[in-house]
């Protein structure tokens, strides 16, 4: 309203919704241009994530690991197309963790890190968890599940598809391995229709990428007319679109133990269905994460991000 004020234009003159909504749409699809210059943060990223891989295995400092992180990915924090997530145990468990701990860490069995990078402005947006020694069994297994049902959700992308589709297998893939892993008391189908797995997986499978970390548009059914809003069982869903060629998304399920999530779950009808004395256990693990960039191709996908890094 301001900058229509001084240029004395109704304040529709500047940036008309109209306008921006085709533009958002338009955005979608990626040119060979954008698809390189996100690749190629993939692989400065990849460098990064490399170097804090590096410094797991000597249990070094989140703090100490940021810095191994931008110095091995060439930025400077500001340059960052976000604020590095450098997470040891408990702290994995906060989403979007902003801290950078000092100290090194105790016990240090889970490292959770989400890293990016840019180039020509475009971004990169990469997960990794990593576990040393002495890792409750039951999280092993939980993280080599996650892996296998990212790779497989990775696998499923293709023109044609919604992305509303790959959340919900997603959604099912998580809730089927908590029961495997005895975390849920009830048979897999019972436990998906009840959204038994919503406090451990509470937030989207991904977003769209590009200029923006959350790229724009990927709400809207079309270049006109109205957005598709996420259906109320999945309200944190950043998009609904239909997959198309030249789309690049991120495919980031997530296992987390929040207590403020599981504490929730401690009274009431859905009570019994939870292994409180596993779940308490795990808590201290924090949580997991794996988060890949993704490009829809005519005729199926490229993991732009998992050709930089060897897990």
């Amino acid at each position: 309203p301001k900058t229509a004020a001084s240029l004395d234009l109704p304040a529709s003159a500047v940036e008309p919704a109209a306008l921006l909504q085709r533009l958002d749409w338009d955005r979608g699809p990626k040119t060979p241009y954008e698809v390189e210059s996100i690749r190629a943060a993939c692989l400065k990223a990849a460098l990064g994530h490399d170097a804090v891989r590096e410094g797991v295995t000597r249990g070094q400092s989140e703090h100490l690991l940021h810095l191994a992180y931008l110095e091995a990915s060439g930025q400077l924090g500001r340059e960052c197309p976000y604020e590095t997530i450098i997470a040891w145990d408990r702290h994995a468990a906060t989403l979007h963790y902003p801290h950078k701990q000092r100290q090194e860490p105790s016990p240090g069995r889970t490292l959770l890190i989400d890293a990016g990078a840019t180039c020509h402005g475009y971004a990169s947006d990469i997960t990794r968890t990593y576990l040393r020694p002495g890792s409750h069994p039951v999280f092993h297994e939980a993280l080599l599940g996650m892996v296998q049902l990212q790779n497989t959700l990775v696998d499923t992308v293709q023109p044609g598809l919604p992305y509303l589709v790959l959340h919900e297998a997603a959604f099912r893939g998580v809730t089927e391995l908590l029961c495997v892993l005895g975390i849920l008391k009830v048979g897999a189908e019972e436990a998906f229709e009840r959204r038994l797995a919503f406090p451990f997986f509470p937030h989207g499978l991904g977003h769209h990428l590009g200029l923006q970390v959350h790229d724009v548009g990927g709400k809207l059914s079309g270049p006109t007319g109205p957005p598709t809003p996420p259906p109320a069982e999945f309200p944190w869903l950043r998009t609904t679109r239909t997959l198309e060629a030249g789309h690049v998304v991120t495919i980031e399920p997530g296992l987390y133990f929040i207590p403020l999530l599981l504490n929730g779950y401690r009274e009431g009808k859905d009570s019994k269905a939870f292994n409180w004395d596993l779940v308490d256990a795990l808590i201290p693990s924090g949580g997991i994460r794996i988060e890949d960039d993704v490009l829809v191709t005519p005729s199926g996908v490229e993991n732009l991000s998992r050709a930089f890094l060897d897990t």
